[in-house]
């Protein structure tokens, strides 16, 4: 990992409604798939009580398109592995 990148991490839930989500930094963006979305700043809020997704419209919509890309790469790929016959293997 570059020194100069802060650590990203991706995570998601199945649950009623769909939860993805990423960790950027100090920044936790959530997405309630169909529901709103959710983004907390840990350095200064570690329990996630200030939700800062209205005032920070435009970094939500970064960190919300970061996370339909990489959607968008996995149904991508598995496509592939579908087509080649290896997915349940």
């Amino acid at each position: 990992m570059s020194a100069d990148r802060p650590p990203r991490a991706y995570f998601y839930t199945v649950w009623d409604p769909v939860l993805l989500g990423v960790r950027d930094g100090d920044e936790k963006y959530f997405w309630h798939v169909g529901q709103g979305e959710s983004l907390f700043d840990l350095a200064a809020d570690p329990a996630e009580l200030c939700d800062l997704a209205s005032e920070r419209r435009t970094r939500a919509q970064e960190l919300r398109r970061q996370l339909a890309a990489l959607v968008a790469f996995q149904q991508r790929w598995l496509a592939e592995l579908e087509k080649k016959g290896t997915r349940n293997r």
